[in-house]
């Protein structure tokens, strides 16, 4: 008997543990995001958010033989008592300049009141989710077609939250 796995969904998820003196400027990142939204332009470019994309591309190449190109990079705060409905970035008339994989990167968020939804199928078995929690200096990476959430902001403080997609190049 012989097997072929046709297809499969790995998330990917841990600390960004960076080298003394090269910490990520969440101060920083906090400013740009905030700046982004309030006048909803496009996230400007920063050493700490391309600390961020560098850390995942690398980490992923090393321990996963991914190869990330970086598509987008965005920000999002959410306020007190405010959450996302189901985020979904594929582009069913654009497949080709679709996400392969998003990124999620706790810039300022607390554990307790940030949380990320996964919405998924599991061959006949629908409608499934996996919850995490999302904190300051961690990431969560999903398949670019997964559907998302982003849980009430339960604290009297903003979330914030770095999203990067990819393209994968086989």
């Amino acid at each position: 008997m012989k097997e072929k796995i046709l297809s499969k969904q790995s998330i990917y998820y841990g600390d960004m543990k960076m080298p003394e003196g090269f910490e990520i400027d969440s101060i920083q990142l906090v400013k740009d995001i905030t700046i982004s939204q309030l006048y909803e332009t496009k996230l400007a470019f920063s050493r700490a958010a391309d600390m961020v994309r560098t850390y995942v591309t690398d980490y992923a190449t090393a321990y996963h033989s991914l190869n990330l190109q970086t598509l987008d990079q965005t920000g999002h705060f959410y306020l007190p008592f405010e959450q996302s409905g189901r985020i979904n970035l594929i582009n069913p008339l654009d497949l080709k300049n679709s996400p392969d994989h998003i990124m999620l990167y706790g810039v300022e968020a607390d554990p307790s009141s940030c949380s990320v939804k996964i919405h998924y199928d599991d061959n006949r078995r629908k409608n499934l989710f996996w919850n995490i929690s999302l904190e300051n200096n961690k990431f969560i990476m999903f398949p670019g077609h997964l559907e998302y959430s982003i849980s009430r902001n339960l604290r009297e403080k903003p979330n914030y939250i770095l999203t990067t997609t990819f393209h994968e190049s086989k």
